[in-house]
């Protein structure tokens, strides 16, 4: 326990544990007494025969190692000239298998690619149809609307209906100095009126005068008389 200049006290622990406390019970290791074996007797037999077995293949594959490779290349004062030459010739066959195999796979995306390519550019030859039989489609509706158009009598102002065009255009006046606002609204020669914004929600009381009126709005009120 520790006392400040200021008066407050500390509590200070301890940075380990004591030499002298015994070991919490929470830290204590127990080993619990099988009472039966963990392998029946079969399976400990098999389990010896496996080992025997492995510990033999393992001494045979070390002699194996020592008699071709270790004892030679003490003897000669390092590794013989045949085996250098047996593994340049085994390395020499393994190349050349793996430039086959290279060349051959090279040779099917080669041909994988291509058919790729030729599957590609009739994708493109039967859009580039597609869209151009749009095209003359929507120009030939167009032309076929055009020309039922200028069969029509009143489709074009001749000399003879004339004074019917005039006649109708005067009957039925078209304006088309027109706005149209946000919401979808028409507005005929007259701009449009600005909607006012929603008014915001206060956060705190309203001041209220002894009419019960807003105290905020009656001085907005008289500073604009004055």
């Amino acid at each position: 326990m520790l006392i400040t200049p200021f008066g407050y006290r500390i509590a200070v622990r301890f940075a380990r544990k004591p030499i002298w406390m015994p070991t919490a019970p929470t830290k204590l290791f127990r080993m619990s007494v099988l009472t039966r074996e963990f392998y029946d007797n079969e399976e400990v037999e098999q389990i010896k025969k496996l080992q025997a077995v492995y510990n033999s293949q393992m001494e045979s594959i070390s002699n194996f190692m020592r008699v071709e490779f270790y004892e030679p290349a003490s003897k000669a004062g390092g590794i013989p000239a045949e085996f250098l030459q047996m593994e340049a010739e085994e390395d020499k066959k393994i190349n050349e298998e793996n430039d086959r195999l290279n060349a051959e796979i090279a040779k099917q995306k080669a041909e994988f690619f291509a058919e790729r390519l030729r599957y590609l550019e009739d994708e493109v030859i039967n859009e580039k149809l597609k869209r151009e039989d749009a095209i003359i489609e929507a120009s030939q509706k167009v032309d076929d609307y055009i020309k039922s158009v200028k069969d029509k009598p009143d489709a074009c102002v001749t000399p003879d209906n004339f004074e019917a065009l005039m006649i109708k255009a005067l009957e039925n006046p078209v304006n088309h100095e027109f706005c149209i606002d946000t919401y979808g609204r028409k507005y005929e020669s007259e701009p449009p009126q600005i909607l006012p914004r929603k008014a915001k929600r206060r956060r705190f009381p309203v001041a209220q005068n002894q009419r019960g009126e807003d105290a905020s709005r009656s001085v907005n009120d008289a500073i604009k008389d004055q």
